[in-house]
């Protein structure tokens, strides 16, 4: 249920994948599913280990602090919709995730996981030397 013509275009603007070629994108896509979120239930938690990327299709996610204390409200860092995308960073790297996501409204994503993402470049040597080259460029600008 990947939609090609979707899909492409965001992959080009995440930017572990911007330095690949359609091919590469193409292969992605291949290993990309499909999963529905109903409203309020949750893709991750904040300090999960990350284990997938996510595209929204369609509806509606909110990235969040969880309160640090009992009675406190969750602080909304950022909202999310049609053709964005979160949790790339997972796919390289075994930090814990940083913020919370959950469903705001029914949301159809398209979920690439750790493990396929892994055989993937296991498999495609260039991709992953393309990939890794831009994550430690990225890291590096990041420390500045």
């Amino acid at each position: 249920m990947t939609d090609t013509a979707q899909l492409l275009p965001i992959l080009k603007r995440v930017p572990i994948f911007a330095t690949l070629d359609e091919g590469m994108h193409m292969q992605i896509i291949g290993k990309i599913s499909y999963k529905r979120y109903e409203p309020n239930q949750i893709f991750f938690h904040e300090g999960d280990t990350g284990n997938a990327m996510y595209i929204i299709k369609n509806g509606q996610a909110a990235v969040y602090h969880e309160p640090k204390e009992l009675g406190y409200p969750e602080q909304i860092i950022a909202t999310l919709k049609d053709n964005d995308f979160f949790g790339e960073m997972a796919l390289v790297s075994s930090d814990p995730r940083n913020a919370s996501v959950k469903a705001v409204a029914q949301c159809d994503v398209f979920v690439l996981s750790k493990s396929d993402f892994d055989i993937l470049i296991g498999e495609n040597p260039d991709m992953a030397n393309k990939i890794s080259t831009t994550y430690f460029e990225r890291f590096k600008e990041n420390q500045k």
